[in-house]
This record gives C-alpha cells, structure tokens and sequence, in this order.
C-alpha cells in the first residue's frame, strides 16, 4: 500500500496554523488520500523524518558557540542570521522554519488521534497493544513539539504569571479550517503534560530501537518539562522512573579521541533519537565558545573526544551522537543529571553525589579520576551539578531552556554576542528570549505577537 507517501506529500504542502482561505480553495482540486487503517496510521508515526525534526532556534541563539565573521557572512539563511543576532524580525516569508517543522509534526499527531478514534467507533476489529502504541506515538511526539515550541516561542515558565503569560495556539484537531488563538503558558503546559503522561500509560516499557518512542523516553521528555518549569522533585521522579528501565551510560574509555566520530549513533545512553540541524552548527562553521572549554580539565576525556583545535586556536565540536547533525533526544545521561540537580535541591545531597559520581567515571580514564569531595555544600554543589550538565549536554537544544528557567531564579546569565564590531547583549529575563512569531502568521491569524 503506497497511500501514505502520497498523504505525506500533500499534507507537506500545508501550513496549517491558519484559516487560510486560499487553501481551502485549493485543497478541493488535490486527491487527498486519508489513513483509515491501523497501518496506514501505524506507517504515519513511523515518518522519522517528521517527527524526530527538532526545530534549530534555541540551539542558534545559545552562547555556546560563536562564528567567524567570514563564515557568517557566508551563510545563505538570514533566518540562522536573525537567530544568531537575536534579530527583532527572525524569519522569512520565502524559507522554511522551525514554526513549520513543529506545527507540521502536531498536525499528523492529531489526525492520528482523531482515526484512531474513528476505528474504535467503527467497531473494526484492532489489535489493542497496537492500537495503544500508535495513540501513545502521536501524544507523545504531540507533547514534545508543544514543548519544544515553548521553549523557542514562550518566556520561561513562571506558576505566577502563567496564567497571562502568552502561550501557544493548542491544535487539537486536524481541521485546518478552525482559526488559531494563542492560549496562555499555564494551559500549554498542561496541555504539554497531559500528552506526555497519557502516552507513558500506553507505550512499551522500551522500543526495539531508539528511533522508536517508549515509556522511558515518555518519562524522560516528562523529566526535561518539569525541570523546564522548575518543579524539581517531579522532575526528579520522572527521571528516577526512566533510569529504572535504561540506565546504561556510554564508557568515554572505550572511544577513540582521534576519530572525526568518536560517538557512535545508538550509543550506549540513548533512549530515543531525535536530531536539529542548520547550517551555522555544522562542525565547520561552529566554534565552541571559550568559557565552555574552560570548563574541562585535561583529564577529562569530553575534551578529547568531543572538540577538535584548529590551526586558528579555535575548537571546533565532534561530539555529536548523530552524523552531520545535533543530538536533541532523550539520554540517560541527561536523566541521571535532571535527578542529581533534584536530589540536590531537595537536600539529599549524598544521593545527587552518586549520581554525578556515576556519570563522571564514565568520562575519566579509570586511574584520573577523582570524585567530587562529599562535604560540599548544598549551594557549592549545585554549582557544579549546573557546571557539569553545560558540559554534558552540549549542543541539544538544552542550553537555551537552562538559561531561561535558571535565570527565573536570579542567575543573572548574560550572553553577549558581536558580529561587524558591534555588540550585542541578552540580559538575563530579556523579552528577546521568546521568539517572534513569523510574521506572515501573526498576519494571517491576527494572533498577538512577542515583544521584542
């Protein structure tokens, strides 16, 4: 059966935030071919390339990286340029951006949901282990998008003013004739939850392969979202409970530091793949920030086996889990790191110190290693757990999130950027750490736009 390519090709062609009339006028004269089966839907979910698609903004627009002028001004996209400058206007009406890869995602997430409630009516019969596994894909990856647009759209999570802080447009329904509103941030994250939570309830303990979503990878990404909205013992727990079914970490002994890929694909620690791409973060271009290799001593293998030196003096980043490409799925290491900054918080601080300690002797050569001193305090400690996960997680999409939550707590995280002699600079909490919306669809919905 070959219906599915041909739905996917036509549903491309949607951008379906808006009542788009030109659309609608349009879409009578295109065969549209509708999934009405378990493998039709099945086979939908199963669209790597839609739904492992990270939008690219927040990792742009981090300090954890710079580029030389030649190299920006060599860039063809003025969107990574706007990203990179934290420009007022960011996207253009002519290119493809991250508000399509996220909405695009969402909306085969909801026509999945609303099939697979056609079939439950239609009383056809349905393997249910299947028909779960399906429901669960489409919440699943339905939360992570709504999240991951947060992150890029939204101000940090504040339970204060959630209420009337601007959230997302929350599509529920594959009508694209229905007109998009802006909810506010406390009902996105609800929304974001109930996904995620919903989808761990119907998911396989683990996939067969991590390009396959499961329980642990539905904890994990519940784990990155409490953290996100600083509710740290839940994010704790929901980490505690992926570890619980994978918790292997990758042996930095085992690796080769004089590969141009060290990291293999499917290492060790990944529980589900998921991946951004753009052209100002490919290893030619990307030169990793100063203060983060300051961070390394020479006996820690990350330095060796995740950074380069050019012949300019500058590092440039290998470390990625995925060719040619940027890791931004779920890992256990990342799990153990979420749980070690809750335990810390919550003053278990032996606890938040094994955790470290077992993340840590898998990046050190057995006989450099040493451990953390364990009459740290609470403060000192938490220091360092922040320190170690900037280190840990590089070049995930994580940076961003982390600088905008820990900033709510009065970090006072600054960035500062310079392209053409000039500077520029994100002070912490900045208007600019929400993203603009493109501009044709604040046109298009009349939807309020983010200040600037």
């Amino acid at each position: 059966m070959n219906k599915v390519p041909i739905y996917l090709f036509v549903i491309s062609i949607v951008f379906l935030l808006c009542s788009c009339e030109k659309f609608l006028d349009e879409k009578s004269d295109v065969a549209l071919t509708i999934p009405d089966n378990i493998e039709d839907l099945d086979a939908l979910m199963n669209n790597l390339a839609k739904f492992s698609d990270d939008p690219r903004g927040g990792e742009i627009s981090t300090d954890d990286y710079y580029v030389s002028e030649d190299d920006f001004d060599g860039l063809f996209s003025e969107d990574e340029k706007n990203l990179y400058l934290w420009n007022e206007n960011v996207y253009l009406e002519d290119q493809s951006n991250d508000w399509i890869i996220v909405y695009n995602a969402i909306y085969y997430c909801n026509l999945v949901l609303e099939k697979l409630e056609d079939l439950k009516k239609s009383g056809i019969s349905v393997n249910p282990d299947r028909f779960d596994k399906v429901r669960g894909e489409a919440l699943y990856y339905r939360g992570k998008s709504y999240f991951n647009a947060a992150q890029i759209w939204c101000q940090a999570y504040d339970e204060t003013t959630s209420s009337v802080d601007l959230g997302l447009p929350l599509r529920l329904s594959s009508n694209f004739n229905e007109r998009s509103t802006r909810d506010n941030l406390e009902n996105t994250y609800q929304r974001i939850l109930r996904d995620l939570e919903e989808s761990a309830s119907l998911l396989p303990a683990q996939s067969l392969h991590p390009t396959k979503t499961s329980k642990a990878a539905a904890y994990g990404m519940l784990s990155r979202t409490l953290l996100s909205m600083r509710r740290y013992e839940e994010a704790g727990r929901y980490a505690d409970s992926c570890l619980l079914i994978y918790d292997k970490l990758l042996d930095f002994n085992t690796l080769n530091p004089t590969s141009a890929t060290p990291i293999p694909q499917f290492s060790d620690e990944v529980i589900l793949e998921g991946v951004t791409s753009a052209t100002i973060l490919t290893e030619s271009r990307l030169r990793v920030d100063e203060k983060l290799i300051g961070l390394f001593d020479e006996a820690d293998l990350r330095k060796h086996i995740n950074f380069s030196k050019r012949s300019d003096g500058s590092y440039l980043f290998k470390g990625t889990l995925v060719p040619y490409m940027h890791f931004t799925g779920i890992a256990s290491n990342e799990m153990y790191l979420n749980r070690a900054e809750a335990y810390c918080r919550s003053g278990n601080l032996s606890s938040a110190l094994d955790d470290i300690d077992k993340l840590r002797s898998h990046r050190y050569h057995v006989n450099d290693y040493i451990p953390w001193d364990r009459d740290l305090s609470q403060f000192a400690l938490l220091d360092k757990i922040l320190d170690e996960r900037r280190k840990e997680l590089l070049y995930r999409g994580i940076r961003w999130m982390d600088v905008k939550r820990l900033n709510k707590e009065g970090r006072g995280i600054l960035m500062s950027r310079g392209s053409k002699g000039e500077a520029d600079e994100l002070q912490p909490n900045d208007p600019r750490y929400a993203l603009p919306l493109p501009r044709t669809i604040i046109e298009l919905t009349g939807m309020p736009q983010n200040s600037r």
